[in-house]
């Protein structure tokens, strides 16, 4: 029988007590950040201040502390306190004031008086927050001054079918909505002009198709129950030829990561870890590669730096004590992934199985990084939702952006006076992450139309240092007009998404110009009053300074147009009805004046944001990978083309859509030649499938197809306008893919992409369905996606290794 409690014996300590002593003196840089300071001997720098390159120096006092049971302490405390009343029995001593007054007075050394623990009784009152104060509304102000507010009007919103068909929320200003929009206009003139003769030939030829399908369906159903496994010697060669490292990967990192060496174990952390990572030759490749072509725009780390604790990892006979951190060992693993996925089987024949190790390595510890606040980990979270967002996962890569904020904030990296804590290095690292989170979350908002994660109104710490920045820099004053600007956006975005989709009441929209002009003038103000260095027109612009400030200017246009784009919906929403009506109908009058102009600035801010980018592209600053660019591309094209809907073929194009088109046609040859993101080339599939039906873009006539039976050709629609080039209702048929013309492209082998990511984008010739993002369906009845599409290499549920966005 086991013994009983009384005759249970004490476990022995594993160290005898005349032995036990405290760990040695830690720095000031470790107590501040209440980590653990690991050095080999006191005259040598911890491992935390060598791999930040900053002074190692131990000032601050030491602790005190009290030894003893709480019975021990709760006698003594009893004991003073009588012995202090019996001294004094003239004073108050149950205030603390006058125990420091006393103390004061005969010279005795106190503690500080701010080093106590506030009493549960300070937290119980709260101020009531400033907002509420300020929203409540002025007394004596006029009801007939007050304007109707548009932002407590309800919003419509909706769901729409992510990559793995799970809903997601897009709000009604996204582009989403606006390409929802445009599909519904093109669907009401495709089907109006459709004549009975040809309704009846295309039910027939559908009719047609849809039986060979059938037929297809059947012949194929055998080979896909017995789909054959992969050769053997396929298999074996895989195996032959692993990536250094890949059999032991797995044991190591779900084990532990990083590795924490045992006792008696003469083996170095760093040693362990480098073998974990490619070789040497091929691991700077994939470094360089990042640093070159990512981190000059996607900035998150001082790379003087990383570069040093980089080239420690591969040094002869390093500390032991070194221990690199699980985010630092996550950022590695990003970039290298990064690297490689930018190199492509081109330069790096491994990169796909380079980024699936590690892309799982990564995950498999999500938790590790996910639950821990650390400078590291916001870097690591920050090139993880990069990768997730240019492979389409736009939801997944939300969520990590998110997080990634949220534990920015945790640690203090949006308030000024916490830097004061910190070394030079770590202040000038932590300032530049925290701008490209900043920045990167204004763009995705945008894209989205979804709110920002952080809230400018409770951050004040100011841009990053010239002389420690590797890429694009802030101007001076850029800091400033950032803020004012943002500010004017979030009320632009309120409004766009209140006033939306009342594009097919004038009356309605019309009701909202005023506070339309009034965010108009408030931008246009913004503008007037930038610095020369902030100018893109300004001369002596440094080269480092190119990028921003044009970049601010293309913000600038953009929000222009999305104010103003209700307004040219309407417009060509009425010359639809006009031309469906045949300009018969007396219920159908000319567009008001106001629609006419905000149409045209619309249109116009449009244009100027494709100059802006442009003009990047001639300086070699565009960016199809690191940034955002292509977004505003997208956008800008979608509505510089929707104003040409129902325009007559025979009608030559005056000097403006001229222009237009050659600038339409210029980043379609840009964005054929330059590596762009899966998820940009998605939204640039359909914004030039518009612009190209429409006459706008590149005049591409290929070589019609061998028919394998003579059947009489079906014209379009529309042919006569020579803009839809369709036979049938954009969405008719989910599986007809040839509605528009799109541009020529190079088969692309889908086993170049990684499993889990939007490769189906990529894969084969991209002809991309408006389809796409469910854009004639504004109601919740999603029939249509009930079946799951089997794209090359899709996701896998029982995978171990994918993710599910």
């Amino acid at each position: 029988m086991p013994p009983s409690g009384g005759d249970r014996k004490a476990p022995k300590r594993r160290v005898p007590d005349s032995l036990r002593r405290r760990n040695p003196v830690s720095c000031d840089r470790c107590k501040l950040r209440r980590i653990r300071c690991m050095r080999a001997n006191e005259n040598e720098s911890c491992a935390s201040c060598f791999g930040h390159g900053v002074e190692c120096k131990s000032t601050m006092p030491r602790k005190q502390r009290l030894y003893g049971s709480v019975e021990k302490l709760s006698v003594r405390y009893r004991a003073l306190d009588a012995l202090v009343r019996g001294l004094f029995p003239d004073e108050d001593t149950d205030q603390v004031e006058v125990l420091f007054k006393l103390a004061r007075d005969r010279n005795i050394l106190m503690p500080s008086p701010d080093d106590e623990t506030l009493a549960p009784e300070a937290f119980s009152q709260t101020s009531p927050p400033a907002a509420a104060v300020s929203s409540q509304p002025d007394a004596d102000e006029p009801p007939e001054n007050k304007a109707h507010d548009f932002l407590q009007d309800p919003v419509q919103e909706r769901m729409i079918p992510g990559p793995h068909r799970i809903l997601q929320y897009v709000g009604p200003s996204s582009t989403s909505d606006f390409a929802s929009i445009i599909r519904q206009l093109v669907a009401k003139l495709n089907w109006a002009a459709l004549e009975s003769r040809e309704r009846e030939r295309e039910r027939c030829t559908v009719k047609q198709a849809t039986g060979n399908r059938a037929l297809l369906g059947r012949k194929q159903e055998p080979q896909a129950k017995h789909e054959p496994e992969p050769p053997t010697s396929e298999k074996q060669s895989s195996d032959e030829n692993p990536i250094p490292g890949e059999t032991t990967l797995r044991q190591l990192l779900i084990a532990s990561l990083p590795y924490r060496p045992g006792p008696d174990s003469d083996t170095a952390p760093s040693s362990v870890l480098k073998d974990l990572l490619p070789q040497r030759k091929q691991c700077d490749s994939l470094v360089e590669a990042y640093f070159n072509n990512i981190h000059s725009t996607f900035q998150v780390f001082h790379r003087v730096s990383f570069m040093r604790q980089y080239e420690s990892l591969w040094r002869v006979g390093a500390l032991k004590a070194q221990e690199p951190g699980v985010g630092w060992i996550c950022s590695l693993f990003m970039v290298i992934i990064l690297g490689a996925n930018f190199l492509g089987e081109e330069q790096c024949p491994d990169s796909l199985s380079i980024q699936n190790k590690y892309f799982k390595l990564i995950r498999e510890r999500i938790d590790s990084i996910a639950f821990t606040a650390s400078l590291e980990n916001v870097q690591a979270l920050l090139l993880l939702q990069l990768y997730e967002h240019n492979s389409g996962e736009r939801n997944t890569a939300w969520l990590f952006l998110g997080l990634a904020g949220r534990m920015a904030i945790t640690i203090g990296m949006h308030r000024e006076g916490t830097y004061k804590n910190f070394g030079s290095t770590e202040s000038h690292t932590r300032r530049i992450v925290w701008w490209t989170l900043f920045h990167f979350d204004q763009s995705i908002a945008a894209i989205l139309a979804r709110p920002t994660i952080i809230d400018n109104k409770e951050v004040n710490v100011r841009q990053p240092d010239d002389s420690v920045v590797d890429g694009a820099g802030f101007p001076e004053g850029f800091g400033e007009q950032i803020w004012v600007l943002v500010d004017i956006t979030a009320r632009v975005k309120r409004l766009a998404a209140s006033i939306s989709a009342r594009y097919a009441d004038e009356t309605a929209l019309l009701s909202s110009a005023v506070h339309v002009n009034q965010l108009l003038q408030e931008l246009d103000a913004w503008k007037a009053r930038l610095p020369p260095q902030l100018d893109p027109e300004s001369p002596g612009i440094p080269e480092q300074h190119r990028r921003t400030v044009i970049l601010l200017n293309a913000i600038y246009y953009h929000y222009k147009s999305v104010v103003t784009r209700p307004f040219l919906v309407c417009k060509v929403n009425h010359q639809v009805d006009c031309f469906l009506r045949g300009d018969k109908s007396p219920t159908l009058s000319p567009a008001s004046s106001t629609t006419e102009m905000m149409s045209r600035e619309c249109q116009n801010s449009a244009t100027a944001v494709l100059d802006c980018f442009l003009r990047l592209s001639r300086l070699g600053l565009l960016e199809g990978v690191a940034w955002t660019d292509f977004y505003y591309i997208c956008h800008s094209i979608l509505a510089t083309s929707m104003g040409a809907l129902g325009r007559q073929s025979d009608v030559p194009l005056d000097a403006e859509n001229e222009k237009i088109k050659s600038k339409i046609s210029a980043f379609i040859e840009i964005a054929q030649t330059m590596k762009v993101a899966p998820t940009y080339k998605v939204f640039c599939e359909v914004a030039f499938a518009l612009a190209n039906s429409v006459g706008l873009g590149i005049e591409d006539n290929p070589p019609e197809a061998n028919a394998t039976n003579k059947e009489v050709k079906i014209p379009a629609p529309l042919d006569s306008f020579g803009h839809l080039n369709s036979p049938s209702g954009p969405f008719s048929d989910p599986s007809y893919s040839g509605m528009f013309t799109f541009p020529p492209q190079q088969p692309v082998n889908s086993a170049m992409f990684p499993q889990g990511l939007l490769n189906w984008s990529l894969s084969g010739e991209m002809d991309v369905d408006w389809s796409l993002w469910n854009l004639g369906n504004n109601g919740v009845d999603y029939v249509g996606y009930n079946t799951t599409l089997q794209y090359p290499g899709a996701y896998d549920p029982t995978e171990r290794f994918n993710w599910p966005s």
